[in-house]
């Protein structure tokens, strides 16, 4: 049925054709002519014609005049009769005409249609219309319609399937142009491929720096005027190429090809295809740096991590980084690591990934942030001071780390071997009568720890305000300080300083010295000579004196234990003419008394206080804080220490070592802080 009503259509559309009516150009007439032939083709196939595929145009022209060989029965449907002016001729190309290459009309067996060619070869110059091509007796053809009006019956029309299969394939005519009623077979033609079009860049890979490339599609190599250029990047709908250079992204792949614009003689050429990607870049490994080299939880518990690049901001990757082989992360800036969350180290990686295919990802460079063991802890229990156990606790995992342990006799300064630790340790007091210091470490030999730093405790083993202190001390001086013409020397290793150019007769310049004492069986609260300061004016020039000088006494206790204190003494030179002997006597002036150091002996902590008592002097006038010494006269005075318990308090220490001092002298017959002889002779 579908054929059936197929063939209607095209049926219930025709009627006559006609040719060669209308004005116009001989090309357009005869492209007029040949679309209205065409169409007489379509409804004499349609109402069951054939055409012999050696035919050609005339043959073709006259099957089209033809009538239906059963065209007298009322049952024929559609048109019986001819479907083209039986005046209708065809006009032939003299050789001469083919030669020119103008606008022809050539019958396509292949296609079953006319065709306009401009060519060399001889075709039909027109279609027209003259009473000489009326045929001189009606011919009739045999139309075998797929459908008839019924002979009998209620059904309107009687049908039966028809194939509309054209004739196989045959050798077509050369020309189209065979006359005859049996021509000879010719050969048609088929159209000539073009050729694709060229690349005026190789496919390949370039430096991502030349991108975006220039590339021009170049298809001269066909016939000008029978083809246009279309090409696609990246799969996209086929354009024209409008000439010129085509910019080429990275990774592009081109693909182009030569349509027909005269697809009769001339058909597309195959596609040609060109992928332009970028030389593969190697991306090079950013650097991972820290603020701190591992974790120290007591030191540094957190450690800030950045990573620097040196890569082209240009090209299409991300660096990224992880922690102990965890998912990798992008880069957004420095970041913090806590030692909390890393009691085992912390393993950093950091790398760079293309984000392309020839951007090839850098190695990766990483650090390893250690972490550092925390010190060992101790416990101490004394037994009625008779021995003490010592027990050393590990805070760190003991499946990669121990303690090891070494300990020092007080007030001895040299430890002994260091040993591992196994158990508490047990130290009696008749072996260290003045006590113990044991120190400990916490060691490793795993990769990702660092040992810990030494932790220490001191064991007494007696009530430390029992104990007896004893000690020694030493003096010296430096960092002098006077005029231009200034004139100094040191001696006995600084325990002796000297200044100023003497005058004759004695030549003797102007000297302050220090010799320090032993002292032993001192308890707290006990005030306690530790030296003696000596001073001797000397007659000297102008000048040439010192104004002031640093001194530095140290004391020591038990040869474990000292404290050192820094102090200003002022030297003031008087000059000696039209004066008193006591008017130009120089002196030696000490501004700061309060001089104070906190020091820790046998566990407990201390004060220790110093200060200057009385003097002993041919001629001057000695105080706490100033020494005055008529010329070419020596004064010589005490230096005090006093030890004190931590919680006394500084204030008035100058007065309170005074009261003590008097009672000193007193003890030793000696002289009071005043003391001293102010007569005498002497030089002014």
């Amino acid at each position: 049925m579908l054929v059936v009503l197929a063939v209607i259509g095209v049926i219930g559309a025709a009627g006559m054709f006609v040719v060669g009516t209308r004005d116009g150009g001989a090309e357009v007439k005869l492209r007029q002519d040949v679309a209205n032939l065409n169409k007489a083709v379509k409804v004499y196939l349609a109402s069951g014609g054939t055409i012999d595929a050696k035919w050609g145009a005339p043959q073709v022209v006259a099957a089209l005049k033809r009538q239906a060989a059963n065209s007298g029965e009322k049952r024929l449907v559609g048109l019986s009769g001819s479907l083209i002016d039986p005046r209708m001729g065809v006009e032939l190309e003299s050789e001469k005409e083919a030669a020119s290459g103008r606008p022809k009309a050539l019958w396509r067996p292949d296609k079953q249609r006319f065709v306009v060619v401009k060519d060399e070869r001889p075709g039909v110059r027109e279609f027209v219309l003259d009473n000489r091509y009326i045929p001189s007796e009606d011919g009739e053809d045999g139309r075998e319609t797929s459908m008839l009006y019924a002979k009998k019956g209620s059904w309107v029309w009687d049908y039966q399937d028809r194939t509309n299969e054209r004739p196989p394939p045959a050798d077509p005519p050369a020309l189209g142009l065979v006359s005859g009623p049996n021509p000879p077979p010719v050969v048609w033609p088929p159209p000539q491929v073009l050729q694709p079009p060229v690349f005026s860049l190789p496919p390949g890979n370039y430096p991502y720096t030349d991108f975006d490339l220039p590339v021009a599609l170049d298809a001269s190599h066909n016939v000008p005027g029978t083809y246009e250029i279309y090409y696609s990047i990246n799969s996209s709908p086929f354009t024209i190429y409008p000439g010129g250079l085509v910019a080429i992204p990275r990774g592009a792949t081109v693909m182009t090809f030569a349509k027909s614009i005269d697809p009769d003689r001339y058909a597309d050429s195959s596609s040609a295809t060109a992928t332009y990607d970028p030389e593969p870049v190697p991306l090079a490994p950013p650097t991972i740096e820290t603020d701190y080299a591992f974790f120290d939880l007591g030191v540094h518990p957190q450690v800030a991590v950045s990573i620097s690049d040196a890569n082209d901001a240009a090209l299409p990757y991300v660096v990224r980084y992880r922690v102990e082989g965890g998912a990798w992360q992008d880069y957004q800036g420095p970041f913090v690591l806590d030692a909390d969350d890393h009691r085992y180290g912390a393993f950093v990686e950091a790398a760079a990934f293309g984000l392309e295919s020839w951007v090839l990802d850098s190695d990766s460079d990483s650090t390893l942030l250690k972490y550092k063991l925390q010190p060992p802890e101790f416990a101490v229990t004394n037994e009625e001071d008779i021995e003490a156990i010592v027990t050393i606790s590990n805070p760190n995992d003991q499946l990669v780390s121990s303690l090891r342990f070494r300990s020092m006799t007080l007030p001895s300064s040299a430890y002994s071997s260091e040993a591992a630790y196994a158990s508490p340790l047990v130290f009696k007091g008749e072996d260290y009568p003045d006590g113990v210091r044991v120190a400990s470490r916490v060691v490793t030999e795993a990769e990702r720890f660092i040992d810990s730093d030494e932790a220490a405790v001191e064991v007494y083993l007696v009530d430390p305000d029992d104990w007896e202190i004893e000690g020694v001390s030493d003096g010296s001086f430096g960092d002098p300080v006077g005029g231009s013409d200034l004139v100094v020397s040191f001696g006995n290793e600084n325990a002796l300083f000297t200044w100023g150019e003497g005058i004759a007769p004695a030549y003797t310049p102007s000297a302050v010295s220090f010799s320090g004492v032993e002292f032993a069986g001192i308890e707290p609260g006990d005030v306690f000579k530790v030296g003696e300061i000596s001073y001797f004016n000397g007659t000297i020039s102008g000048g040439t004196g010192a104004e002031g000088v640093s001194f530095a006494v140290e004391i020591g206790f038990n040869n474990s234990r000292s404290v050192s204190f820094e102090i200003p003494i002022e030297l003031v030179n008087v000059p000696n003419s039209n004066r008193s002997a006591a008017e130009a006597a120089d002196y030696l002036r000490i501004p700061n008394q309060e001089l104070v150091q906190d020091i820790r002996l046998y566990g407990k902590d201390y004060r220790v206080a110093i200060a200057f008592g009385g003097s002993q002097q041919t001629e001057g006038n000695t105080s706490l804080t100033e020494f005055h010494v008529w010329e070419d006269a020596t004064a010589t005075a005490d230096v005090f220490a006093a030890i004190l318990h931590q919680n006394a308090s500084t204030n008035g220490v100058l007065g309170w070592m005074r009261g003590h001092i008097n009672q000193y002298y007193a003890r030793e017959g000696g002289n009071g802080t005043n003391g001293g002889n102010p007569g005498g002779g002497g030089k002014p």
